[in-house]
């Protein structure tokens, strides 16, 4: 027997995978833990997904196909984003630390 869930918990679940995505080295990991967390199963989680990019894609006008790769796209580059970043930090802080007056 299925249990059905709210449109609003579905999603939530699929927010919720979303930015698990960037927290794990891969997207079946994001997709186990997340349906663990929740209490669903992966399954459903990936059904649901896959409808929430077929509706964005229909109020985007676009192919489900073209908003999957745009997403690919996007969570590409905002790796990068983020590793840019870390290096950025880590070079601040180095040249911080050079220019900070000696402590007797």
């Amino acid at each position: 027997m299925t249990v059905p869930y709210s449109q609003e918990f579905r999603d939530k679940a699929v927010r919720l995978l979303e930015q698990a995505f960037s927290t794990y080295d891969n997207e079946a990991e994001a997709f186990t833990e997340t349906a663990r967390q929740l209490g669903v199963s992966s399954q459903s989680l990936r059904r649901w997904r896959k409808q929430a990019i077929r509706e964005e894609a229909v109020a985007q006008n676009m192919s489900a196909t073209d908003l999957l790769a745009q997403n690919t796209r996007l969570k590409k580059e905002n790796a990068e984003l983020k590793r840019a970043n870390e290096i950025l930090v880590s070079a601040s802080a180095f040249f911080a630390s050079r220019l900070a007056p000696k402590q007797p």
